[in-house]
């Protein structure tokens, strides 16, 4: 079996809750008193979040910078070959390879000398095996992991699209917070903006999701 865990969150978001605010006319307050979030930031922030995390999940892409971890068992361990392709990419980095017992954290990362035995192949979200090298040894109920960011780190570095496909999902859950506010996500599916704009995601599949709270 292999699974797929996101150990860390993106620390922004495509769009700002200024900019949502005037994209949906709802003339919340931006200005915040010292510390406080503003009007806006507390009422569309939640939303904006929500809207991300949806469009992540039904493009099978990640946007902004966020960590994942890849375990896999004995038996799909034993049977990798030269290249393994991760999910939820684009990645920029692996972090971690390594075996752990059930249960355990990540092994540590590489220390000063010390290298993984793999190398990232960049623009195809893949691992390649480094000459002579191989693959970390599973045995019993130990797994194998491998640990990975993702996303850019900029939000103006992102696709127009996906910075798009954020705002409009974030409109349709603040126009239908009453109905159950996420409850029937799946319905916005339909709505012709959202289709056309992950019609370019097409044919990603996302599977063993586990979002890390």
């Amino acid at each position: 079996m292999r699974e797929w865990t996101r150990t860390a969150a993106p620390e922004t978001e495509p769009i700002t809750a200024a900019e949502l605010n005037t994209f949906l006319g709802t003339g919340f307050s931006v200005t915040g008193e010292g510390e406080e979030p503003s009007e806006a930031e507390t009422k569309l922030g939640p939303v904006i979040r929500e809207a991300r995390a949806l469009a992540e999940r039904w493009s099978g892409r990640s946007f902004l910078t966020q960590s994942w971890r890849l375990s896999m068992e004995a038996r799909d361990a034993g049977l990798l070959c030269r290249v393994l392709k991760f999910l939820h990419g684009p990645v920029s980095a692996i972090t971690v390879v390594g075996v752990v017992a059930p249960g355990e954290t990540d092994p540590e990362e590489p220390g000063e000398g010390e290298e993984l035995p793999c190398a990232l192949r960049e623009g195809r979200d893949e691992a390649v095996l480094k000459a002579g090298e191989s693959w970390p040894v599973v045995t019993g109920e130990d797994l194998l992991v491998v640990a990975y960011d993702t996303g850019v780190e900029d939000a103006e570095d992102l696709d127009p699209d996906v910075v798009r496909l954020v705002k409009e999902l974030a409109a349709l859950l603040w126009r239908h917070r009453g109905d159950g506010f996420v409850q029937g996500a799946e319905s916005f599916l339909d709505n012709p903006d959202v289709a056309k704009l992950l019609a370019k995601f097409k044919g990603l599949q996302v599977d063993g999701l586990i979002l890390a709270s």
